[in-house]
């Protein structure tokens, strides 16, 4: 077990839109803020936390995606090569998002070293 157990509690999803006003079908739960929080080996114990908005984010960490691109995950398909290499077939649209790296946002509370852990929870559970 690692001296410290890094959590990232995400009250929001690391994917956030970055639109001045929501859009008409918004994920339930949305949020503007991300708590992060790092606990000591205990899972108790916190150590250091920090809660940052959308737009501190935006203005402060490198943003990942243009707000205009949609992403799409691809499930597998059950006929044929699974993964679909065509990318055609089973794919979700996730939207037009924009995000920043988990690494930079564990790096406000002191960062990770090697044989910690990281969680994320959305407001959803």
């Amino acid at each position: 077990m690692s001296k410290n157990l890094l959590c990232c509690w995400l009250v929001a999803s690391l994917l956030f839109l970055l639109a001045a006003a929501p859009g008409p079908a918004s994920a339930s739960g949305a949020t503007t803020e991300l708590h992060i929080i790092r606990l000591a080996s205990d899972g108790a114990t916190v150590l250091q936390e920090k809660t940052v908005s959308y737009q501190w984010m935006k203005d402060n960490l490198p943003v990942h995606g243009d707000g205009l691109t949609h992403y799409y995950h691809q499930g597998p398909v059950f006929e044929g090569d699974m993964w679909d290499p065509a990318e055609t077939q089973n794919l979700k649209d996730k939207g037009a998002l924009m995000g920043s790296n988990s690494r930079d946002l564990c790096d406000l509370v002191g960062g990770m070293q090697p044989g910690d852990e990281v969680s994320f929870l959305a407001v959803d559970g």
